[in-house]
């Protein structure tokens, strides 16, 4: 069964800060991401047998860089 969501439960709050639900999430991904791209470029560099894809390498650091960029809007949208 599906539920719907109240109006009180959206995901910006009042002051237009987006709540922290996810903050944590969002930030271990990209660093889990970031890790995966720094073992990869490792691997390549050691190994003669491996070759690291540059689409690859390039779009996983493309997907962390979406997650901070998501803290990054809201860390300046953040009332001062």
């Amino acid at each position: 069964m599906i539920y719907g969501r109240s109006a009180n439960d959206t995901a910006v709050a009042d002051d237009g800060a987006r709540r922290a639900d996810y903050r944590a999430a969002r930030i271990g991904g990209a660093i889990a991401l970031i890790a995966v791209v720094v073992a990869v470029v490792l691997i390549d560099a050691v190994s003669t047998d491996y070759a690291a894809d540059a689409i690859i390498v390039t779009s996983v650091l493309g997907a962390a860089a979406a997650l901070l960029g998501v803290e990054i809007i809201d860390f300046i949208r953040r009332p001062k």
